[in-house]
């Protein structure tokens, strides 16, 4: 690394501290109690047993009224169908440690195929704890806040 490189690294962490732009780790577990499906720690489950798969990741797209949209591996839900999903949020090392968790009963409002691998499933909770809710809402709208800020700030 040459100098200028070294100044340009510097000057770059004096203006932004690069853990600012971390996104917010989550695990998503989810139980079809439709079809008896499941996908927990990154791997898919059905009546109990394991399907051999790569490491399955289920993630939030969009918060809609009382429900979330997730991206789910194709096949794990269809509309109509009654699941169970558990959300821990991890501190910033990404242990198991969960900084806060988030369970709730839902059912599948709308399903889309994204890419015959992914389908995004609009879900209704319909049991919930409404201050976990909150608190989960809570903690998304809290780091666009920061965001929106950090940006307004570098503006002038």
């Amino acid at each position: 690394m040459g100098k200028d490189d070294a100044y340009l690294e510097s000057s770059v962490t004096d203006l932004f501290n690069p853990s600012d732009f971390q996104s917010t780790r989550l695990e998503i577990d989810l139980s079809n109690t439709t079809t008896n499906t499941e996908i927990k720690d990154g791997k898919k489950f059905f009546k109990g047993v394991h399907m051999i798969a790569p490491k399955i990741e289920i993630k939030i797209t969009e918060f809609v009224e009382k429900g979330l949209v997730m991206e789910v591996p194709s096949k794990t839900c269809a509309q109509g169908h009654n699941v169970v999903v558990e959300i821990r949020i991890l501190n910033p090392q990404g242990n198991s440690k969960a900084q806060m968790a988030f369970s709730f009963s839902g059912k599948v409002q709308n399903i889309t195929s994204l890419d015959g691998e992914t389908d995004t499933a609009e879900i209704r909770m319909v049991q919930f704890e409404e201050k976990a809710w909150q608190e989960f809402q809570s903690l998304y709208w809290g780091r666009q806040d920061e965001i929106d800020s950090y940006f307004q700030g570098m503006r002038g």
